[in-house]
Order: structure tokens, then C-alpha cells, then sequence
């Protein structure tokens, strides 16, 4: 049978159709998974526990004669030989029998109580070093008969997890993303962010991690012609429907994963941004037990809206086993639009933003930022987030000249930056908002101003899990909301917020409402959030919730 017939059929095709070289092929399809064959059975075999009755018996055998005719007859034992030389062991007729190298021989390493070798094993074979007995010898007969030594494992490994984190933006993201990554540090386990952050913004962000991650910065992205090309075409075309282009975008990124983190072996491998196709088909790459990505907004509105190439993100989810979402209603909303892309078999879960209600405090008791006097006539109402098209900040304005008109006087004040702020000063212009409203920009700490505002407005069209609602419920805010799936996730169920129709007019009615004392803050146990956030991730993630670290 020659190479080229052994090939899938969609590949044997593709090469009749373009006289791609055989061999050219057959690496792509190499490519198709993200290590070898052994590396995957062995970490889709730690799903099951060890068998204490399963002795694996493997390496060449010639070191195992003299062990194996000593061995212990204890019942319930079941020999499973994965030998070069099984013909050297007098082995009785019927015994199990593994081919060296093979997919069944690495998950017999994953699951037997006992491994006796006369070779060392693979790095990723010591997964289990801590509930395997693992018992070497010399290459000689001999040395067995004098006795079997264990290797001595050590403490268990700490869980290692490797993670994308984004742009580092100044948004509600990277504040997301610096609480769980804080939460996750005081947790005995070993955190490897990669990044190739470069602007002085994100600079800034990445400059606030917590000391105890490790930050692999990615600096360059080396690949041949054709790999150059093929991803040319991934980004132009955001599919993957083409067998061969998959595979040569697959066999791309997973000899880059090796390139940034080596032969290291991930308990969980994280795409927490969830808006690249670059990143999500890299982490996607990256050998690990879990590739969970993430999704914090209305992924298919902002597709149409503002990133045409969260498209390829989607065709990248095929590769992922769990797809979370920052709340059950965005997962919902996700769900329907896009579960088309969703492989068979992946999780689809909710796990929240985390928050960190004791250093937010710290940050809302320091200064107002310089210039900015807060002094004024009537109540004062804060909006914090990016100006874009899907927060709807010129409704709020719509609203206060509203208010205005009734006789009702307010004042408010935007803290962000954005596209839209040339539009949202012509709109305070022609509306005669002047005196009322407050453009401050972004402000590093936007926290003293929300902690000496009256009331907290979000005026979004869609969201996933506004942090914005978690920290003002955290600083004791009264809030108006406009009822959305993402605003209902954080207020649902709480007394005291207003959630209002998604317009100008309900936008006005809640503040009126707030104005006459029918709004009031809600009682919110910040600590517990966090706590339960943080726990639920560490579970997800890793199965459990490793001890924290020594203070």
C-alpha cells in the first residue's frame, strides 16, 4: 500500500485536486493532533483512578528476567506486559500483552498501581508519581534480584496552569482578569501568563500582577512561508472548514505552544479573553488536561457590531473542551447563536467574575484624581466604562435633559475614554448639558468617585457580567440598570436596584425614581461572592481546591 493511499480520504482528495507532495501531507496530518498519540491517551486516561491490582510491566525486559520470576503471586493481581523483548520473560500463555509506544501502553502507565521498568519513563509519564508505585532497576538480571528500589517521587506537583489574558485594556476584562489571577495566587499552584502586551496602557495593567505569576512574554512568531500564508487565509476567511487548513493552522500553533513553554504539560490551559483567533488557537494548542475558553459578552453582537474576526474565534472553539460564560444569561444568549460551533461533547458552564472587595475598598478611600471637583447642585449619578456604541452613554444624557425638563436637577459624571467621546460632547452641547455633565476621562483609580457619587447608572445594550454592578454593589452604590441578560445576572434577586427598559425614557423614569428615594443600595455580601467565584473556578479547573499558600 503506498504512503499517499493511507491518507484520509478528504487529504488523499486534496491531494489529487493540487499535487500537494505527499509528504507535505502527511505532516499536515500529523499536525491534526496536539502532541503524540501516547501524550494524549495517557491524559485522557487520568479521567479514570489508578487500579492498585494493574502491574504494568514495560521497557526492554531483559532487566525485568530476574524480578519477574521472583515476582509476588498476590491475588487480584492483573500483568500487563508492554516489552520489547516479551519473548525474555516466561510469561504464561494468556498474559496481556501491549505493543511498546502505543496508545494502550500509555494509558496502561496512567492507570496501573504499579510500574516495574528496566528504562526511565517519560517526563509525562510521572503524572501520578505520588499514587503509583514505580520500581527501577539496572539493565541486568542481576540487579533485580537485589532488590527493587522506588523511586522516590516527592511532594505531589503543584497544579500548573497556563493562561491568555487579552489586551490588557483598560476594561472590565483586565479588572476580571487581576481579581481571579490574585484570587489564584494565594492558591498552591503555579501560574504561567503569556503575553506579548507592548503599549504603555496594557504595560501599566500587567505591572499591577500579583508577583507570584509567572509572565512569559511573546516577543516573535517564527513560521515558514507556507505556514505564513495558510494563517493569511485563516485571518482573511475566519473558517476552518477546510480540512488541510486546519491542520497546517493546527500544526502551526502547537510547534509554537512547544516553542513558548517547552515539553511542560498543563493541568488546565485557559483562553480568558476569548475575543482573539491567534491566542484561542494557540491555547487551543498548548498540552493540557483542560482547554477552557471563555466568553464575556454577546460574542455574536459584537461580532456584527465591532470584531469581524471573533468569526475565527468561533471556528477555534472546536478545539476546546469547556466554554464558559461570565453568567448563566449570557451563556444562554451565546447558546443559541452560536452552539453550531460548539464541538460535540464540550462543557458549556457558567463560571462569574471574580472581584476583589478588600482592595477595592483600599483604592475607593484614596484621593479624587487631581482637577476634578465634584462640588455641584442636585444629586450626583456615575457611569464607568468604555465610550462605545454598546454601552448607549448618550441615552443617560438623553435621560438627564429629560429630567431636566420635568424640573428635576442631577448632575453625572462619564469616567472612560473611548470612540464615541467626540459624539457624546457635541450630544452634552446640543442637549445645553453643559453645567451637568462631567466627561472626566480614564481615571486610574476610578474608585473615590464612585464611592462619592449618589447613584450608579449602566446604560448598555448588552453585557456579559458587569464588573461595574459588582464593584458599585461592593461600595454600597443605589444602581439603575437598563434590563439586560447581563445586568440581570448581578441584580436578579437583590432589593433596592432599578432595572429599567433599555431606552432614554427608562433610563429617566429610574433616575426619577431615585430622586423621589425609590432606589436604594442592596444588601451584598462581597466576601462571599468572592469566595464562591474563586472556588468554583479552582474546581472546575483543577477538580478540587488546592491548600493556599503559607502567608
Amino acid at each position: 500500500m503506498s504512503a499517499s493511499s493511507r491518507l484520509p480520504p478528504a487529504l488523499r482528495l486534496r491531494q489529487i485536486l493540487t499535487r500537494v507532495p505527499g509528504r507535505i501531507l502527511r505532516r499536515m496530518k500529523r499536525g491534526l493532533t496536539r502532541s503524540d498519540p501516547r501524550l494524549e491517551a495517557y491524559l485522557a486516561a487520568l479521567e479514570s483512578p489508578v487500579d492498585p491490582g494493574l502491574v504494568l510491566w514495560q521497557g526492554h525486559g531483559a532487566g525485568l528476567v530476574q524480578d519477574w520470576a521472583t515476582r509476588p503471586q498476590e491475588g487480584g493481581q492483573t500483568h500487563v506486559l508492554a516489552l520489547e523483548r516479551p519473548d525474555l520473560l516466561s510469561a504464561p500463555p494468556g498474559t496481556p500483552t501491549l505493543r511498546p509506544g502505543s496508545a494502550d501502553h500509555a494509558r496502561a502507565m496512567a492507570r496501573a498501581g504499579m510500574i516495574r521498568t528496566d528504562q526511565p519513563l517519560p517526563l509525562w509519564a510521572l503524572r501520578r508519581a505520588d499514587q503509583q508505585l514505580i520500581c527501577r532497576g539496572a539493565d541486568d538480571g542481576p540487579a533485580w534480584a537485589h532488590g527493587l528500589r522506588q523511586m522516590d517521587p516527592g511532594p505531589a506537583p503543584r497544579p500548573q496552569i497556563a493562561l491568555f489574558g487579552g489586551g490588557w485594556k483598560n476594561n472590565g476584562i483586565t479588572t476580571s482578569l487581576l481579581n481571579l489571577l490574585g484570587g489564584l495566587a494565594d492558591h498552591d499552584l503555579d501560574l504561567h501568563l503569556v503575553t506579548e502586551a507592548r503599549s504603555p496602557e496594557a504595560l501599566a495593567n500587567l505591572a499591577r500582577l500579583d508577583p507570584r505569576i509567572r509572565v512569559i512574554h511573546r516577543e516573535t512568531f517564527p513560521m515558514r512561508a507556507t505556514e505564513a500564508a495558510a494563517l493569511r487565509r485563516f485571518q482573511t476567511d475566519n473558517d476552518l472548514s477546510d480540512p488541510v487548513l486546519e491542520t497546517q493552522i493546527r500544526a502551526l500553533f502547537t510547534r509554537e505552544a512547544r516553542r513558548l513553554f517547552g515539553g511542560r504539560i498543563f493541568d488546565a490551559a485557559l483562553d480568558f479573553s476569548g475575543y482573539s483567533r491567534e491566542w484561542a488557537a494557540l491555547i487551543a494548542a498548548t498540552p493540557a488536561r483542560r482547554h477552557v475558553i471563555w466568553q464575556h459578552n454577546h460574542l455574536q453582537a459584537e461580532a456584527e457590531r465591532r470584531f469581524d474576526s471573533l468569526k475565527g474565534v468561533f471556528a477555534a472553539y472546536r478545539w476546546f473542551d469547556t466554554i464558559a460564560s461570565v453568567s448563566d444569561e449570557t451563556r444562554e444568549v451565546n447558546r443559541t447563536h452560536l452552539a453550531r460551533h460548539y464541538p460535540p461533547g464540550a462543557r458549556i458552564l457558567t463560571l462569574r467574575n471574580v472581584i476583589d472587595p478588600a482592595a477595592l475598598r483600599r483604592r475607593a478611600a484614596g484621593a479624587l484624581p487631581p482637577g476634578l471637583d465634584l462640588t455641584g447642585a442636585g444629586p450626583l449619578f456615575v457611569m464607568s466604562g468604555r465610550l462605545s456604541p454598546e454601552k448607549a452613554q448618550m441615552r443617560a444624557l438623553t435621560a438627564l435633559a429629560q429630567l431636566r425638563r420635568q424640573g428635576q436637577e442631577a448632575r453625572l459624571i462619564l469616567l472612560g475614554s473611548g470612540p464615541l467621546e467626540g459624539a457624546l460632547r457635541a450630544g452634552i452641547a446640543r442637549l445645553g448639558l453643559g453645567g451637568q455633565v462631567t466627561l472626566a476621562g480614564h481615571v486610574e483609580n476610578p474608585f473615590p468617585v464612585l464611592a462619592r457619587a449618589d447613584c450608579f447608572v449602566l446604560s448598555s445594550d448588552y453585557e456579559g457580567q458587569p464588573m461595574v454592578l459588582l464593584e458599585a454593589l461592593t461600595l454600597g452604590l443605589p444602581i439603575i440598570a437598563t434590563d439586560i441578560p447581563g445586568a440581570r445576572s448581578v441584580l436578579a434577586g437583590l432589593e433596592g436596584p432599578a432595572l429599567v427598559p433599555a431606552d432614554a425614557a427608562g433610563l429617566a423614569q429610574g433616575m426619577a425614581r431615585f430622586l423621589a428615594g425609590g432606589v436604594a443600595p442592596a444588601r451584598f455580601d462581597a466576601e462571599a461572592y468572592r469566595a464562591e467565584t474563586l472556588s468554583a473556578v479552582l474546581t472546575e479547573l483543577l477538580g478540587h481546591v488546592p491548600p493556599r499558600r503559607p502567608t
